[in-house]
């Protein structure tokens, strides 16, 4: 049982943020030169503007210690997922993330990926207890396929931003496909759940902070087990990829 919080790669502000950081960069240098302007040509320190001015460093150090771990975490990025009908046909239409609009006989894709070392095991990963449904309960990689991505597209990028792990190289399609209905509540989804076997070291895998708590490379048995036990993610619904 192994914890890691790599970061992964960072990237770019969208234009509103790089807007705001503009600004208050702005402002900032302006406090400064005011404060400066004060103390050097009117005799005194005006400390108005110097606290202002050292409030705003401070906010600096908190920006560019914090931005980059937003960022990474997608929080200014609203993802959008396609919209199917109930023959599995893309509709044209979107939705965004966690907005369930969706009306009866309408769906969302997602993507389930069982991770197989070739010992046998299967990387499995904890939910952080954060997490607003099953928190703390063990799970395989997956999520919600993208606006314009394939199901193929979004597990290879699911399991690479979860466990950085590259599937990509890895042949076949879904070993399972199900999909589950919510009546009045918006949220219809199809699952395509495929099973990945790749050599990997431990240490390869590199977990999120704002996703997993810790990740295991866990038996079948152990797996049931956690399942018995109620704490493992749609264990019931792709039980039999973890047999093939």
């Amino acid at each position: 049982m192994t914890k890691n919080n790599e970061p992964h790669p960072y990237k770019k502000p969208p234009l509103w943020v790089q807007i705001l950081l503009w600004a208050y960069g702005f402002m900032w240098l302006n406090m400064i030169f005011v404060t400066g302007l004060n103390s050097l040509y009117l005799g005194y320190i005006d400390y108005d503007s110097g606290s202002i001015a050292f409030a705003m460093t401070c906010g600096f150090w908190l920006i560019f210690k914090y931005l980059p771990r937003l960022l990474q975490e997608g929080e200014f990025q609203m993802e959008q997922w396609d919209i199917y009908d109930s023959e599995r046909r893309l509709t044209g239409r979107t939705m965004n993330k966690n907005d369930w609009i969706l009306q009866d006989g309408e769906y969302h894709l997602t993507v389930l990926g069982v991770v197989r070392n070739t010992d046998g095991r299967f990387l499995i990963t904890r939910r952080v207890l954060t997490k607003a449904w099953a928190a703390g309960w063990w799970e395989v990689p997956g999520g919600a396929v993208q606006a314009g991505e394939s199901s193929r597209e979004a597990v290879n990028r699911e399991v690479w931003e979860e466990t950085s792990l590259d599937v990509s190289a890895c042949t076949g399609g879904p070993a399972l496909t199900y999909h589950r209905e919510n009546p009045g509540e918006g949220d219809n989804y199809f699952v395509d759940c495929y099973l990945f076997t790749l050599p990997f070291a431990p240490e390869q895998v590199k977990i999120r902070p704002n996703e997993a708590l810790e990740y295991k490379l866990a038996t079948l048995e152990e797996i049931q087990e956690l399942a018995q036990q109620g704490i493992f993610l749609h264990y019931d619904s792709i039980k039999d990829v973890f047999a093939k």
